[in-house]
């Protein structure tokens, strides 16, 4: 049955990468560029009445013109490929031994025409029978043990907290939500910053932004935006669609976005 089960999840119709007919060969999507990931941004931001895009300025522009030959934006290209470690043998890139063992050079191993994969695609990776006996073993119960005694103490502090014996730890919302987001991954959705004075004001958007209502049903935002001030590293307002967020409310949205 655990076989059946492996076959079924992570095996059976399931290609290693290596075969030209899984999803993971051939060369990643192109990242959309962030002229495009702005403008689409702007139309959301316009529609429900969100700051303007165009008071955020970045310094894109002026880092761009500090790559000079093209050599060395050839050599930002060829290091952002897949290297051999994670890719079929004859994707990515490597070093190898140049003049005889002195010089290392970085050199494409990517064959050019190859296909390109239309968007990304996690849900098909295979895992042989032992990898995934393995992990059912040593990870899953484990996993599931966590769970429980997390779940546990969890629910003993909660009643612990109802009958004021413990208190929770004080805290300010708007540093965990500036915490969340300048700490962490979240800090791609970075569009840029505007000036307040003496303060500077980064703006952080993040369009199709899913989140979990209160009948635990999910929903998908069309938009969330958040400006946290960059010089003291606080929340300054967000908003969510058509609804302004409070602290608590944006801190519980995105930390459950965030381990989610």
């Amino acid at each position: 049955e655990l076989y059946q089960m492996s076959q079924a999840e992570f095996g059976g119709a399931r290609l290693k990468r290596s075969d030209t007919l899984s999803p993971s060969y051939g060369n990643p999507p192109k990242a959309h560029s962030y002229s495009s990931a702005k403008h689409s941004i702007t139309l959301r931001a316009a529609a429900h009445e969100h700051a303007e895009i165009s008071d955020y300025s970045n310094e894109r522009k002026n880092q761009s013109a500090s790559i000079k030959s093209r050599e060395e934006r050839d050599e930002m290209k060829l290091n952002a490929r897949r290297t051999c470690t994670f890719s079929p043998k004859d994707y990515g890139a490597m070093d190898i031994s140049m003049s005889g063992g002195v010089d290392m050079r970085r050199v494409s191993l990517m064959r050019y025409g190859t296909k390109r994969a239309d968007k990304l695609n996690m849900d098909h990776q295979y895992v042989p029978f032992l990898s995934y006996l393995w992990g059912v073993l040593f990870i899953g119960q484990n996993g599931m043990f966590l769970w429980v005694t997390g779940c546990t103490k969890l629910k003993i502090r909660d009643t612990l907290r109802r009958w004021g014996w413990l208190q929770p730890k004080p805290f300010d919302a708007s540093d965990v939500v500036a915490k969340l987001i300048l700490e962490s991954s979240l800090s791609v959705h970075y569009i840029g910053k505007r000036k307040e004075g003496d303060t500077e004001i980064g703006g952080f958007f993040f369009p199709e932004f899913p989140y979990v209502k209160n009948d635990s049903t999910m929903a998908v935002a069309d938009l969330l935006s958040v400006e946290v001030d960059l010089t003291n590293k606080r929340m300054v307002w967000a908003k969510m669609d058509e609804v302004d967020l409070t602290p608590d409310e944006a801190m519980t949205l995105l930390w459950y976005y965030t381990i989610s």
